[in-house]
């Protein structure tokens, strides 16, 4: 799967920005697989102790510099981008709680948009 995910990135990817998006998903995917049977890369030595620890700390960045494009994965996964079709959770989810009514989800605004501010939920 990882192989013909690379073949697509390298060989038949020809927008840029897409390209990216696609190489920090897969890298993304193989830093967490690494990083969830890490005991079994560190006794066969594929993994050394000192970058063990500082794995934590690199995922924690990675997931920061991927998550500006949270919207364009899934658009380009075929999901439609409807405000009514959200729950408050993708949208000002603070607001929202703040308010008496909560079946008034037009009260939690417009979609968050990751590209214009992405440390704000983070």
């Amino acid at each position: 799967m990882v192989e013909s995910a690379l073949k697509l990135m390298v060989e038949e990817c020809m927008h840029r920005g897409a390209h990216n998006l696609l190489y920090q998903a897969i890298y993304l995917h193989m830093f967490t697989h690494v990083h969830k049977n890490l005991r079994f890369y560190l006794q066969n030595n594929f993994v050394n102790v000192k970058a063990a620890q500082d794995m934590m700390d690199q995922k924690d960045q990675m997931v920061k510099n991927f998550s500006p494009y949270t919207n364009d994965c899934v658009e380009a996964l075929g999901v439609l981008n409807i405000d009514d079709i959200n729950a408050p959770i993708a949208r000002d989810y603070v607001q929202f709680n703040t308010q008496p009514d909560m079946n008034n989800f037009y009260k939690a605004g417009k979609l968050f948009d990751f590209q214009k501010n992405p440390a704000a939920r983070l």
